[in-house]
């Protein structure tokens, strides 16, 4: 009985080994996304109040990292593509790639990014994000937009007058993710060579929306310079 056995443990090694010989493969389906990563690089973003592994670290850092490190948890196929967002409008960087064979460079182009880009001391979030998402509509089928702003508007938006959108809301999917800290917090001011000159002060910007600001021009009243839109905070709601 027990030479039977080893009989058969012996005759089941010997196909098990058999059958590596004849590269055996198998299908396997899997969801494939394409999205495009917009980065607000606005001065807000600059803001360090985001825990890191060595102290707090600004905001676009943060966002940096957390869309390297979602390249490598995306299954190979996915394809991705950057666009940065100042102003009130996103300009598309680089068109989706797939991702594993390309993830070096995806990565250094992120690494790369930086507030210096901004052609624009303007942040229009609303505008961005609908901006956004008709520029993933002219992309291939199904491009979806990864939206990283912390939602400081500046300047400030009129409660009654928020943009809206004109597009058709259900033609392209996505997330918009929220980077910042909940407590207000300086915004870094920094000169044309990178150094930070302090942080802007009450004074250094608009207090009031736009509209608010042309309207007491006309009426000959003083805009105020006493607020606090020269601190930031992730305007988590309003997002």
């Amino acid at each position: 009985m027990a030479y039977r056995t080893q009989l058969l443990l012996l005759g089941t090694a010997l196909l098990l080994i058999a059958s590596t010989f004849f590269n055996p493969t198998g299908l396997m389906e899997r969801d494939l996304y394409r999205y495009v990563y917009v980065f607000d690089i606005s001065q807000s973003m600059n803001v360090r109040d985001v825990p890191g592994l060595e102290g707090e670290i600004s905001r676009l850092e943060y966002a940096k990292q957390t869309a390297v490190e979602s390249l490598e948890l995306l299954p190979c196929g996915t394809e991705v593509g950057l666009a940065l967002f100042t102003g009130h409008r996103a300009f598309l960087l680089l068109t989706p790639v797939e991702i594993c064979a390309n993830l070096l460079e995806l990565s250094g182009v992120i690494d790369n990014v930086n507030w210096q880009m901004t052609w624009k001391l303007r942040s229009e979030i609303a505008k961005g994000i609908h901006k956004s998402i008709k520029l993933m509509a002219q992309l291939p089928t199904e491009t979806r937009v990864a939206f990283f702003t912390d939602g400081h508007e500046a300047p400030p938006i009129h409660p009654d007058l928020a943009p809206r959108f004109s597009g058709d809301k259900e033609a392209v999917g996505g997330i918009i993710v929220g980077v910042g800290g909940a407590e207000p917090s300086p915004i870094p001011k920094f000169d044309k060579q990178g150094e930070q000159q302090g942080n802007w002060a009450a004074e250094d910007v608009m207090q009031v929306d736009s509209f608010t600001a042309s309207q007491n021009a006309r009426e000959g009243l003083e805009n105020s310079i006493s607020g606090t839109e020269h601190l930031s905070a992730l305007k988590e709601d309003y997002l």
